[in-house]
């Protein structure tokens, strides 16, 4: 099975950031809940899960999508001395993934679905807590290439296409009306 979710597709840029919002493949508008690294909330903080968790709870979106800061899961990575301030990013980022994880199983656990999107090599992947969500029913995951699906980079004096192997995770049943849409 192939991947249909794009940046493109689903992405909005506001300012420099791309966000991912307003998705419209036959879901109602709202009915999203977006959780992007640093660009949204910040997981670091107790405050921002407290909040997070009862919006999740009171709202019931319908979908929530997840694009977590992959820097410290890059398997550049291991090439680098880790310090304690690199080990503190990596505890950071492992404790944010953990979070979205926990509400990825929540939208399973009641009917709703997920997406969640990290490169395909990268070590966040072997996590337990990832690998219990991929072990959820009904929860797939395929690996595309972006340049399949329009992502393009500037290079040598033009745009070229990107391929940049990518992993999604979801539990949604039926990608068909997001492919429509592209």
């Amino acid at each position: 099975m192939e991947a249909s979710i794009t940046f493109k597709a689903v992405g909005k840029t506001i300012g420099k950031k791309i966000l991912l919002a307003d998705l419209s493949f036959g879901v109602e508008k709202g009915s999203t809940f977006v959780l992007i690294g640093k660009n949204g909330w910040d997981f670091r903080k107790k405050s921002h899960k407290k909040a997070a968790w009862e919006y999740i709870k009171k709202n019931k979106h319908l979908v929530a999508i997840g694009s977590p800061e992959c820097k410290m899961f890059s398997m550049l990575h291991n090439f680098n001395t880790w310090d304690d301030e690199r080990q503190k990013r990596m505890d950071e980022a492992v404790e944010h993934l953990a979070f979205v994880c926990k509400i990825y199983t929540l939208q399973v656990q009641e009917g709703r679905y997920f997406i969640h999107e990290h490169p395909a090599q990268a070590t966040s992947w072997q996590l337990t807590y990832v690998q219990r969500v991929q072990s959820l029913p009904f929860v797939k995951t395929v690996t595309m290439d972006q340049c399949m699906y329009g992502q393009y980079g500037w290079k040598h004096d033009r745009w070229l296409r990107i391929k940049k192997p990518t992993k999604w995770m979801t539990n949604c049943r039926d990608t068909r009306p997001i492919e429509k849409d592209m």
